[in-house]
């Protein structure tokens, strides 16, 4: 009898023990109060403290992980040391516009959202993670302006930037699309 080929569908595929080697995607799905902690900004993740929610800073930030490639992940509730404070202070009304603001100031822009439960000062709270694809084509704000993320800063596009770009990625032009 021949023996059946076993195939490894049920297991989880390895991720390094290194946290630096990790894809913004890698670092989304094992997200918690446990790993928050490992990370920094960088050009993978920036963190959000989550008091308030300014949507022309948020539409910059979409759009950039959306032309880095890779992607990136916003932190909402969390400080730049990576030191969570939590979401539960936000009124429904911003917690909402995190999960849909992006349908007017970043349309383009594919983000993922999921809540994680993290403790601030003992209390249980909850932080906002959003996972911002790379869309493979040029995402724009509402306002017409392209960015991209270097490192742990964004960067603002040129126009020339922007054709550079496109052109690259061989998008079709405007009168071809």
């Amino acid at each position: 009898m021949t023996p059946q080929l076993e195939l490894p569908f049920g297991e989880t595929t390895l991720v390094s023990e290194n946290t630096a080697l990790w894809t913004p995607r890698d670092i989304w799905v094992r997200l918690s109060k446990d790993t928050l902690p490992q990370f920094g900004e960088d050009r993978r993740l920036d963190f959000k403290r989550g008091e308030r929610l300014d949507l022309d800073d948020y539409a910059t930030y979409l759009s950039a992980f959306s032309n880095t490639p890779d992607g990136g992940l916003l932190v909402f509730g969390a400080d730049s040391k990576a030191k969570a404070t939590g979401c539960g202070g936000m009124s429904p009304r911003h917690l909402n516009l995190i999960e849909n603001g992006h349908l007017s100031v970043c349309p383009m822009a594919r983000p993922e959202f999921k809540r994680f439960e993290v403790s601030v000062e003992g209390e249980p709270e909850f932080c906002i993670a959003a996972f911002v694809p790379y869309v493979g084509r040029l995402v724009e704000t509402n306002k017409g302006e392209a960015w991209i993320r270097y490192g742990d800063s964004r960067h603002r596009m040129s126009e020339e930037e922007k054709q550079d770009f496109r052109s690259t990625r061989q998008e079709l032009s405007f009168e071809q699309s």
